[in-house]
């Protein structure tokens, strides 16, 4: 009996041990709440989960569709086909399509997190477990590189270019789509989106020169500068940030960025930025317009009405 309690007692002693090693190593661990949340979590590598991404889109998404409809209630009097080339009314598409095509990333960015959550992995081929998030990634690349294209036809129409070049720059953007669409259809879902950052730079760094076609003294054209400049300061943190800063633990050794650090929201906060500065811009600009419109439609009655006061004095018997 000796024997036997020894060796049970030596066949626990490990398990003790190591329990109490347990409990010491939890109690010394910080709460949950203090610990930093990473941007990418192993299985979702390239992918953001953090609650920060995907709230910063839906801020876009709130501020695009608001400003959309703002911009549309100025010009639902004259609502026609030629209204959408005008300034306000490509303002209006743009900042529309901004907020959508924000709001599927959001969704996209939230629906990875709650797999994330759940304890599952995303599925990155159609039809795979986990991968109903790749319906709204999808809608999310077709109208984001649109959104780019807008953005820069909003630029053209305030530096009062010709429609031509903003159709060109329209069709330019359905190329986009298309490749876009392409890459994300054949299962080549992580070489998805990267078109759409780039067309967002070429857009943003066009549009700061074209806002300038008119001169420096346009109304409104320091906002609608600094909005075009936030555009590219926000495209070129996604660009310039290394493939190791898409990556968690210590693979993120040759990023600068700490991994407290989430570059996606902070280009997101700066796209929300933009949107603003360009309604404010092309507020500006349209009050401006319409003032001078109302003026030469007073001048124009003035002189319409003077010859026939001329007529009626003539006529009068002296």
């Amino acid at each position: 009996r000796i024997h036997s309690g020894s060796s049970l007692a030596a066949h626990r002693a490990p398990q003790l041990f190591a329990s109490s090693v347990h409990r010491m190593d939890a109690a010394s661990m910080p709460p949950a709440a203090e610990v930093p949340r990473r941007l990418y979590e192993h299985g979702f590598e390239g992918w953001d989960v953090s609650q920060a991404c995907y709230v910063t889109d839906y801020l876009i998404m709130a501020v695009g569709i608001a400003c959309s409809l703002v911009a549309y209630e100025k010009v639902r009097s004259t609502s026609t086909w030629a209204t959408m080339w005008t300034l306000m009314g490509q303002f209006a598409v743009f900042s529309l399509l901004q907020g959508v095509g924000s709001g599927f990333r959001g969704v996209t960015h939230h629906l990875l997190d709650t797999y994330r959550e759940e304890g599952y992995v995303m599925g990155k081929r159609w039809g795979a477990p986990h991968s109903e998030w790749l319906f709204a990634w999808l809608m999310a690349i077709i109208v984001l590189p649109l959104a780019s294209s807008a953005c820069l036809g909003t630029s053209l129409a305030y530096g009062e270019f010709g429609i031509g070049w903003i159709q060109l720059v329209k069709f330019l953007g359905l190329l986009v789509v298309v490749l876009e669409m392409f890459l994300c259809l054949s299962n080549q879902i992580d070489s998805s989106g990267a078109l759409t950052v780039y067309w967002g730079i070429i857009t943003s760094s066009i549009a700061c020169f074209a806002v300038f076609r008119r001169g420096c003294k346009v109304p409104g054209l320091c906002m609608i500068f600094l909005g075009t400049l936030m555009r590219v300061v926000g495209y070129m943190v996604l660009v310039t940030a290394p493939a190791s800063c898409k990556t968690s633990g210590i693979y993120r050794v040759n990023c600068p960025y700490p991994e407290e650090f989430n570059h996606n929201a902070f280009c997101h906060l700066l796209i929300a930025a933009s949107v603003l500065a360009f309604y404010c811009g092309v507020d500006a600009k349209y009050t401006r317009d319409q003032e001078i419109a109302n003026w030469e439609l007073l001048q124009a009655a003035q002189k319409s009405k003077s010859p026939q006061a001329t007529n009626r004095m003539c006529a009068l018997a002296w």
